[in-house]
């Protein structure tokens, strides 16, 4: 699916987080942000099992790596952390 809107809605949220930082709404934009960045990362560890499956290993590692990389304070980071240590299985 599409994560264009997800994309905009994570960077509007960190436009109003900069702009405004004292915000009494800032916890819950903290708080999307977050939950968005979890979304986008375990999309790429989607695609990268998705890769696996196909028996593409270093796209499988590319994506492992953007996860981790791109949203590293999510379990989706965790996640692909660990799997990017493992060896395929097959």
């Amino acid at each position: 699916r599409d994560l264009s809107p997800a994309f905009r809605a994570l960077e509007g949220f960190e436009t109003f987080l900069r702009k405004y930082p004292e915000d009494s709404q800032v916890p819950e934009a903290r708080k999307r942000v977050q939950q968005i960045q979890e979304t986008l990362g375990e999309k790429e560890l989607y695609i990268a099992n998705f890769y696996r499956r196909q028996g593409y290993s270093k796209a499988e590692g590319g994506r492992l790596k953007k996860a981790a990389e791109t949203f590293p304070d999510t379990t989706a980071a965790k996640n692909a952390t660990n799997k990017a240590g493992k060896p395929a299985a097959g």
